[in-house]
């Protein structure tokens, strides 16, 4: 049942990245396309038999047939609207990002991970470039981008836990599903990344197998885990820890005043360890993870665009975790990934991270059951 499941949500986005493919190609091409289709429909049309015919002949047959044409050409435009309106916001980041980098916002702290991020990042990714801009105090968002080989677009959130007037937040409902970005506005968050979206992305979809623990301000919410899910935790202090998925715990403790639970083990105790049982752990797509440094006062969140040909491509979790690791990052788990990866910004107001054009929900923001923020006293 569990490997059903996890086709199932495979089917879902592998259909959103050819449908993907399919609406970049060029308007000629494509209302070629709808022209043909619309031709094949009537010669079928024409080849019914009986009543049916006579139902469908003449006049009838011709309106049908151009109303059937018209609902495609409506269809293509609207999705080719879309898409171009988020090309537009994708340049828009790029500007907001080149613009921090030229007003010489400093990097949070000084340590030699941050001061050496591009390096770092170029080490694993050749021609990157990447900008960085303080967001509040503790908090700083990294644009990482590519060209070549593959198109590539990550945002990278670098949070310093020890920062004065930091603060975790989580949501507690896993009654329903809600969007990140208002939940991040409701709770004044810096940055926020999603959480978990179940078994499938709709609405009715439940948790199913992907539960583990959830502690919110030192009362449990779901004490779930089991050897299939990692998770972190945040004492009083903030001070963050990383529970493998092998390690089953179910306490709350002192220490765990904070707890939230991801799907799988992506980088544990300073190398990528990536869970064979995983189906689309080699495929380029959308991901978000979040991830530590050694000591636990540093927390990383990231989210990569995916699913969008010459914009952003994807990584492998791999690929993913060999970036953290070389920015320094010792733990980190890879959250619900696809469509549902997602990224907010409260200096921005919104998503950062941009959806695939045509996921389940229109390429806007999926729903989720869980989601992770920062807010911070100085903002």
């Amino acid at each position: 049942m569990a490997w059903l499941q996890q086709q199932f949500h495979w089917v879902i986005d592998l259909l959103s990245a050819v449908a993907t493919r399919l609406f970049e190609l060029p308007m000629s091409f494509l209302l070629v396309g709808v022209l043909a289709a619309g031709a094949a429909v009537m010669l079928a049309l024409r080849r019914v038999s009986g009543r049916a015919r006579r139902l469908l002949a003449g006049d009838r047959l011709g309106w049908a047939s151009g109303l059937y044409g018209l609902l495609c050409v409506l269809i293509v435009f609207d999705y080719r609207t879309r898409m171009l309106e988020h090309e537009v916001r994708g340049l828009e980041r790029r500007l907001a990002a080149d613009a921090g980098r030229a007003s010489g916002a400093p990097s949070l702290g000084s340590t030699s991970t941050r001061a050496e991020l591009g390096p770092r990042v170029r080490s694993v990714l050749s021609g990157a470039e990447v900008s960085v801009a303080r967001q509040s105090p503790g908090v700083d968002y990294a644009v990482i981008t590519t060209e070549q080989p593959t198109a590539l677009v990550v945002h990278l959130a670098i949070v310093d836990l020890t920062e004065a007037g930091i603060r975790i937040e989580l949501s507690s409902d896993l009654s329903t599903k809600t969007r990140l970005s208002d939940f991040c506005r409701k709770r004044h968050c810096v940055v926020g990344l999603n959480g978990e979206a179940g078994q499938d992305p709709t609405q009715a979809g439940r948790l199913g197998q992907w539960v583990g623990n959830l502690v919110v301000r030192g009362k449990p919410v779901l004490l779930k885990d089991d050897d299939q899910r990692p998770f972190l935790t945040f004492g009083k202090d903030n001070r963050a820890r990383y529970v493998p998925a092998a390690v089953v715990d179910r306490r709350v403790t002192p220490e765990i005043y904070n707890a939230i639970w991801g799907r799988w083990d992506l980088i544990v105790g300073g190398a990528v360890s990536v869970s064979n049982t995983n189906p689309s752990s080699q495929r380029p797509r959308p991901r978000c993870a979040m991830g530590l440094d050694a000591d636990g006062r540093t927390l990383y969140l990231v989210t990569v665009d995916g699913y969008q040909r010459g914009y952003s491509e994807g990584t492998t979790l791999p690929e993913l975790g060999a970036l953290l690791k070389s920015i320094g990052v010792v733990d980190a788990m890879a959250c619900d990934e696809g469509g549902s990866a997602a990224m907010y910004l409260g200096a921005r107001g919104g998503l950062v991270s941009r959806p695939p054009p045509d996921s389940s929900s229109g390429g806007n923001e999926r729903i989720t059951y869980t989601h992770f923020g920062i807010s911070s006293g100085g903002t």
